[in-house]
């Protein structure tokens, strides 16, 4: 995991005195009064505020009280680096301190991704579901996105985010689309060609494109084509037999009468006369039509 920034330690805050009988509130509690209190500033307003607001303070949530301590003491006693794929929650932190570490990694570049989703799991389940509410305040990012790094990280093993150093978060927001034994197999291939001399680590372009040839695999070659079952030709009656020789002989009389050069005089004749010989020939060029279509 990358060298985090440390903030000073804070200056001793004066807190108001419970009243008395009254238990504590649990971090569950006090999240969810947060996450309540920002519905309901939203609700009052006409206009949405955008995320950039409630981080900058304009739209403040109830503001749970942050621990005293010194955030690089914190960040040593209450996380379990990852190199810079993961980290691990220690069980038991409380919200007071999970609240400045959250903060903190949001702002540093090389953590973000799988980083803030290990971090936002844990934190839902210690803390409840109106985290991502409270993160939004916290780190400036929309729920979307906030539940984009949480999704990314709960699917992606930590030995597969490891598996080379050039793999991104981007990358495996492309590969979680595939099961677990496809995606494991495809980054072995991807890292066996990238580390042979000369080549280079695919773009998340590339990888989405061999994504899609495994979720539509082509069809398997040497499939035998369903042969389409001939029509058994017609059988003429005697009649219809007689009836196309007939149509044959004299078709063939009409086809040698229209290749004779002395009928082109036809064509300088008055219209009225070439409309009514196109008018006669009609069936013939309709049948021929019908003729033609049924052999396609």
């Amino acid at each position: 995991m990358p060298n985090i920034k440390r903030k000073p330690a804070k200056k001793p805050k004066s807190s108001k005195s419970s009243k008395a009988g009254k238990p504590a509130k649990s971090a569950k509690d006090k999240l969810a009064a947060g996450a309540a209190e920002i519905r309901k500033l939203s609700a009052g307003k006409p206009k949405k505020k955008k995320v950039s607001d409630i981080a900058n303070g304009s739209t403040p949530p109830n503001a749970i009280i942050e621990s005293e301590r010194d955030l690089s003491e914190i960040i040593a006693e209450r996380l379990r680096p990852s190199n810079d794929v993961g980290v691990e929650l220690l069980p038991g932190t409380p919200i007071e301190e999970f609240v400045p570490i959250l903060r903190q990694i949001s702002h540093e570049a090389e953590c973000r991704g799988f980083v803030m989703g290990d971090l936002l799991n844990q934190g839902r389940k210690e803390y409840g579901d109106a985290l991502f509410e409270q993160a939004v305040a916290m780190t400036g990012r929309s729920v979307a996105t906030l539940k984009d790094y949480a999704r990314v990280s709960e699917r992606m093993k930590l030995e597969q985010r490891s598996a080379h150093s050039l793999l991104t978060f981007a990358h495996a927001k492309e590969l979680i689309v595939l099961d677990d034994v496809p995606r494991e197999k495809l980054l072995k291939e991807i890292i066996a060609e990238a580390d042979k001399p000369g080549a280079t680590f695919p773009t998340v372009k590339l990888i989405r494109k061999r994504i899609a040839k495994i979720k539509t695999p082509k069809k398997a070659r040497g499939a035998k084509k369903k042969k389409k079952t001939a029509t058994p030709p017609y059988e003429m009656s005697p009649f219809e037999s007689t009836l196309f020789d007939d149509f044959q002989t004299k078709a063939e009389d009409l086809a040698k009468l229209l290749r004779l050069d002395d009928l082109k005089f036809i064509h300088g004749i008055d219209e009225t006369k070439r409309k009514d010989l196109l008018a006669t020939l009609q069936p013939v060029r309709d049948f021929g039509d019908d003729l033609a279509s049924s052999l396609k």
